[in-house]
């Protein structure tokens, strides 16, 4: 959580117990499970979990971050899905089945991992949706269902 809303949160001590955090395609996201946990639910969209099955080549953001032959521990470390322990907070995660950047077993993995960790969790499977279904603005005769900002609000309701 960044310094603002940490300020903020200082500002209104009764928001402390309703602190979602929203986030798509980043790996930053996931540190809900890693950091102390500072929010109550995570909404995730389109998110890299499990870098250690990553193809690594000059292209790939792994070889940005590790570098071009990155070992077992370090992909182990940067891998989200090794930081689920029982204390995760609840988790939504969408993710389209034809996501050509971060795959869509990905999120099935990371929905895997956060229940045999017995932590609460919602998947969206968004059929045929490609990577950038997250970012693009819902029209005005589409399916206010299928909008990333209507589900997590949706799963906030719920779960804080």
């Amino acid at each position: 959580m960044g310094p603002r809303a940490h300020r903020a949160v200082r500002r209104r001590p009764q928001a402390r117990r309703r602190l979602g955090l929203l986030r798509r395609s980043t790996h930053r996201s996931t540190l809900a499970f890693r950091e102390p946990v500072s929010v109550n639910a995570a909404s995730l969209a389109v998110c890299p979990a499990d870098l250690r099955r990553s193809v690594v080549d000059e292209a790939n953001e792994v070889t940005g971050l590790l570098g071009n032959s990155p070992s077992r521990e370090a992909l182990d470390d940067v891998s989200p899905i090794t930081w689920i322990t029982t204390h995760a907070p609840p988790v939504l995660i969408v993710h389209g089945t034809d996501d050509q950047i971060v795959e869509f077993a990905q999120g099935t993995a990371l929905q895997d991992a956060l229940r045999d960790a017995n932590v609460p969790v919602a998947f969206r499977e968004i059929a045929n949706a490609r990577h950038e279904w997250a970012d693009t603005p819902p029209s005005m005769d589409s399916d206010s269902d299928l909008n990333f900002g209507t589900m997590t609000a949706d799963f906030f309701d719920r779960v804080l």
